[in-house]
């Protein structure tokens, strides 16, 4: 079952009463008190916050629950070849139609846990002195992730539990982003060339990012048999965004070559009204708006100089600033919609630049979702019959409707600490109408804040407790 901020708040005190085995060192940062982050009364009370939130795909997909341990689908791929000969005449025996395939896959559920730190009851709600007053954080709104668990809503961050439910909805926030994009099924580590390891931490097991799940080479996953029928549309750029990539196109060239072939692809396949959306990294934006300004109109045009091909700057300048404004590109006659995750990939390969991928994602089909999230429902009949037949002191907390479950852990009843846990995975229902192009080299020489700790654009500083020594 459901619980309000309230009633939380109150199971919060009742888990205190529960002896689990657990750490016993206490390595909280309170919110006031002795030691407490905010409870310096000598400083401006109201605060502005630098802490920048991921952007993902939770924001934009559907979120459906599910009870099967795995999501088990078939593609319809494809059909044998017609077998026989020519009949001689009406009477005669014909040739006999070719039989139908399917190729097989089976997508598990990702395995979430994380702690808060472990909490000291007994200093809870103290102050330090009549200074230590609440502070106003001016920008440190709720985004509407559905992601974040529910029970921090109403949790002013002032208040203990509200600042450790917050630390930990920033970081499921931001190891959802990343594991949307990076994510291999049954993983426990961070995928090789990630820099933000510690964002993978929380997953016992990951289930499959759009980086697995867009690709070629799918096969079957009963027989193993290939099904290039089931395959994305995946080019490789390899070079700058202004030059012409590895296979000779330059990267408009590359990106309406894909755009074109899942329309193609869709059309064929009874979907040529599937609504699509582009994806990139937040910061690639920019750079690709500049060259598609400038490329466009132009791309694969041949000019003489008695019949030059010239476009003027004004027009390219409000073609840019149209796109930037919005958050398009222009294919084909039509706006194609961005949808920016901070999980995509953004290394950096020299001074000012990076390297990135763009996706095409398809995402619905005549009101049937094509990519969307499943969770396992935590509250389902047998978990809340389970969970009502528990005593108050032992039950754990359901949050956003099933989607996490919320547990306590204590030493002695006066150290504790909160565990949350879910079990998710994406599934992408039409791999053959989703691509990429890759590795595209995209200069970017803005200052910008990056979500993602140890990346080039994170920064933070300041300190997280003001005890002189550590709790124990």
């Amino acid at each position: 079952m459901d619980f309000t901020p309230e009633q939380f708040v109150e199971a919060v005190k009742a888990i205190a009463y529960k002896h689990d085995p657990a750490s016993t060192v206490s390595n909280w940062a309170p919110a006031h008190g002795p030691g407490g982050l905010f409870n310096a009364g000598t400083v401006r009370p109201g605060m502005y916050s630098t802490i920048p939130r991921p952007v993902d795909l939770s924001r934009i997909i559907p979120m459906i629950g599910s009870l099967m341990q795995n999501e088990v689908y078939e593609i319809l791929t494809g059909q044998t070849a017609t077998e026989g000969t020519r009949a001689a005449d009406i009477c005669s025996e014909g040739p006999m139609a070719g039989k139908l395939k399917v190729c097989r896959q089976v997508i598990g559920f990702g395995e979430m846990k994380i702690d808060t730190s472990v909490e000291r009851i007994t200093k809870f709600g103290r102050r330090l002195n009549y200074g230590d007053l609440d502070r106003n954080f001016f920008n440190l709104e709720a985004v509407n992730n559905p992601m974040i668990p529910d029970v921090l809503n109403e949790n002013n961050v002032n208040s203990s539990t509200g600042k450790l439910l917050f630390e930990a909805a920033l970081a499921v926030e931001r190891s959802y982003s990343a594991v949307d994009i990076n994510g291999v099924q049954g993983a426990t580590t961070a995928p090789g060339g990630v820099p933000n390891a510690a964002d993978y931490v929380i997953w016992i097991s990951q289930y499959d990012g759009l980086n697995t799940e867009i690709r070629t080479g799918y096969v079957d996953s009963v027989t193993g048999v290939a099904c290039p029928a089931a395959d994305s549309i995946v080019i490789t750029h390899n070079a700058p965004i202004a030059s012409a990539g590895t296979n000779g196109q330059t990267f408009v060239a590359n990106v309406v070559n894909m755009v074109r072939s899942a329309v193609s692809r869709a059309e064929r396949v009874g979907m040529g009204d599937f609504n699509f959306a582009l994806m990139m990294h937040p910061n690639a934006a920019f750079g690709i708006y500049d060259v598609w300004a400038c490329n466009y109109n132009t791309d694969r045009c041949t000019g003489s100089a008695g019949n030059p091909v010239s476009q003027t700057a004004n027009d390219v300048v409000d073609f840019r600033d149209s796109m930037i404004n919005g958050n398009y590109l222009w294919v084909d006659g039509r706006r194609i919609p961005i949808i920016f995750s901070s999980g995509m990939q953004w290394f950096g390969s020299a001074n000012n630049t990076f390297i990135s991928d763009i996706f095409l994602v398809p995402l619905s089909w005549r009101g049937r979702p094509l990519l969307f999230r499943h969770f396992f429902p935590l509250n389902n009949t047998d978990a809340t019959g389970w969970i009502e037949a528990q005593g108050p002191l032992t039950r754990p907390l359901i949050s956003n409707n099933g989607l996490y479950a919320v547990g306590g852990r204590t030493t002695n009843g006066f150290c504790t600490k909160l565990e949350i846990i879910s079990q998710t995975r994406l599934i992408l229902d039409t791999p053959f109408l989703a691509g990429r192009v890759n590795d595209i080299q995209i200069p970017y020489n803005v200052s910008s804040f990056d979500p993602y700790i140890g990346m080039s654009d994170y920064r933070d500083g300041g300190q997280s407790s003001r005890f002189t020594t550590p709790l124990s």
